[in-house]
């Protein structure tokens, strides 16, 4: 061997062991629970969690549930902890009204292992302990909120800006930037920034497979789509108070508020005080909710609420969350609609070079997302789904490329953020027929705010034909495709290609077989 081969295989095998140490030495450390809620209706609960790992919990019933449903609250740990350490919320949580879930991230307390922890981890946690009480027969599912402390309120928050349905979020001591919070403790162990602390900032976001730009709940906050309240002591020498206040200087709008308190970073001096905050934001919140849901169509409903909901409507909607995350997760490790591009985009890849940003909406798995970044545009998806954006992102860390990707309702109120306006060149819908005619023009309407000028939109999807071949795509007539419907909705726009065709396709187990197709390709007026 030569030299030079030499000192290539000891450079490899000194990063590898760097690499090591930077895993153990921030792996969180697994305390498990001694204690539990006394004096207080619990039963022990095992949460189905991502990648088929079981999460631990105790689930506490409300004492009294009007109409027989209550309102609930999942409740997360910070970084080493464990639900026990969250346990005096438990009895004021309780005395309020609420159905309480206290259980433990991945890697903590007594819930399963996984490769490593992670603030977005603890996210996908939260999600699912969240669509696991939405399912609880004694619970209300449109008044779920979550409260989270450090890590688990950073995730809180993560969660309130891309998971549709949520109630409120309570932040207990969250950090505004994560790369902040590594610089502290890179001093606090007495390790220089530059090279090794810079490196280990790189390898940590490398690892978690998330900018930390992208987690920061200084920026989550801007898209929490739900009211949340940042409570803080102003004793914390851990997260000083500073950070809640620039969480707070970022917010979107007013139901974001800021609550600083005698306390540290664990312990609240004058936790009565801390309590009633927190209830009394909480009652608001899902009081706020209940007025929605059960309102007549006038008085205090539109008082509430601008316009007019209708709950069939809107119910049809969230539901979609919990439809097409269990298509995804009955599909294993497998890919529903595989993993190569829809064949109608990828036949258009000299077009799209005359764009620089994309964005895919109900992006599913990533098939799309990832073709199109590897035809070298700045890519962004959005889904309904936490299952099939865990998976889409494992395909674009396999494929070396790098999708900005979002769990968001592309049809939720107030979506999508002003930020996103105009933003793209490309904005691709992809077999997107999941609403009927109902929720179609407000779909169309999306894409077109997100669509800058002189930009395109593309879309595939079914003919009311495919219903005699029923080789994929809805059994509803009315939420398919004809000319006239694609005509109509982009008659304000250049219709550049409209075509109607037949062909075989297979896109994994979900789409294969002979198929009535419409494509079309429309360019907004500069």
């Amino acid at each position: 061997m030569s030299l030079v081969a030499l000192g290539a295989v000891l450079v490899v095998v000194a990063m590898l062991g760097v690499n090591r140490l930077i895993r153990r030495g921030l792996a969180a450390p697994r305390i498990v629970e001694t204690g539990v809620p006394d004096g207080l209706p619990w039963i022990e609960v095992s949460v189905p969690g991502p990648r088929g790992k079981r999460l631990f919990g105790w689930f506490i019933p409300a004492a009294t549930a009007q109409g027989g449903a209550a309102p609930a609250l999942a409740i997360l740990h910070g970084w080493g902890g464990n639900a026990e350490v969250m346990l005096p919320l438990a009895r004021p949580l309780h005395d309020a009204g609420y159905a309480l879930l206290f259980f433990d991230a991945r890697s903590h307390g007594r819930s399963d292992g996984d490769s490593f922890a992670s603030l977005p981890r603890f996210a996908e946690d939260l999600e699912h302990a969240v669509l696991w009480l939405k399912a609880r027969p004694e619970v209300d599912p449109q008044r779920v909120g979550v409260v989270g402390h450090s890590v688990g309120a950073g995730a809180a928050l993560l969660a309130a800006s891309r998971s549709p349905g949520l109630a409120a979020v309570v932040s207990l001591a969250a950090f505004a930037h994560p790369a902040e919070m590594m610089r502290r403790w890179l001093a606090w162990k007495g390790i220089p920034y530059r090279p090794l602390g810079a490196y280990i900032l790189f390898y940590v976001q490398w690892v978690i497979g998330h900018r930390f730009d992208d987690i920061a709940p200084c920026n989550t906050i801007r898209q929490a789509r739900c009211p949340v309240l940042l409570a803080h002591g102003t004793e914390d020498e851990t997260v000083p108070p500073g950070d809640a206040e620039r969480i707070y200087a970022n917010r979107q709008d007013e139901r974001v508020s800021l609550f600083l308190m005698p306390g540290s970073h664990d312990e609240y001096g004058e936790l009565t005080q801390a309590m009633a905050a927190m209830t009394g934001f909480l009652n608001a919140a899902t009081d706020t909710v209940s007025v929605l849901k059960n309102a007549p169509l006038s008085g205090a409903r539109s008082a509430a609420r601008k316009g007019v909901i209708d709950n069939k409507k809107e119910n049809s909607r969230m539901s979609q969350e919990n439809t097409w995350s269990n298509r995804y997760r009955d599909a294993g490790e497998a890919y529903l609609f595989g993993t190569e591009p829809n064949r109608f985009l990828a036949h258009r890849v000299e077009l799209l070079q005359s764009g620089r940003t994309a964005l895919s909406v109900a992006d599913g798995e990533g098939r799309n997302s990832v073709w199109l970044a590897e035809q070298g545009l700045e890519v962004t998806a959005i889904e309904i789904s936490a299952v099939a954006i865990e998976k889409a992102r494992r395909l674009a860390l396999g494929r070396k490329v790098e999708v900005s990707f979002q769990l968001a309702d592309m049809l939720a109120p107030g979506w999508p953020p002003a930020e996103l306006h105009n933003a793209f060149d490309w904005v691709v819908g992809i077999f997107i027929q999941f609403v009927g005619p109902e929720w179609r023009d407000r779909q169309f309407e999306v894409m077109k705010q997100l669509t800058r000028p002189g930009g395109r939109i593309l879309l595939q999807g079914y003919t009311v034909k495919q219903l005699e071949y029923r080789t994929g795509g809805p059994s509803a007539a009315e939420n398919l495709y004809t000319d006239d419907i694609l005509r109509d909705a982009f008659a304000d726009w250049e219709i550049e290609e409209l075509v109607e065709y037949e062909e075989d396709i297979t896109e994994g187990t979900g789409h294969k077989g002979r198929s009535a197709l419409i494509g079309l390709v429309a360019r907004k007026p500069d």
